[in-house]
């Protein structure tokens, strides 16, 4: 059971000393390894209003067409997901 402890506290130390500045300032970038990031997104993905019409108004007017088929009338980058969840939130 002591092994377990001491593989468990050597970890938590080291990061101390690290962040304390003892071992950072002799290897630089050591202190960003070890510290914990930010998890948010680099870039939010937002739908402009302009595709949303154009996607309701071709499912408007082609009522029979599926989404594949709205997405090539269309024409853009928008993927047949979007689409579908675009129709279903009307």
């Amino acid at each position: 059971m002591h092994k377990w402890c001491v593989r468990e506290k050597e970890p938590i130390e080291l990061k101390k000393k690290i962040l304390s500045g003892n071992i950072a300032s002799t290897c630089p970038g050591i202190k960003e390894a070890v510290c914990s990031r930010s998890r948010r997104p680099h870039t939010i993905h937002t739908l402009k209003d302009k595709h949303r019409r154009e996607i309701i108004a071709a499912r408007e007017i082609h009522l029979f067409m599926g989404l594949q088929k709205i997405k090539a009338m269309i024409n853009s980058s928008i993927s047949h997901q979007t689409i579908y969840e675009i129709l279903v939130r009307i």
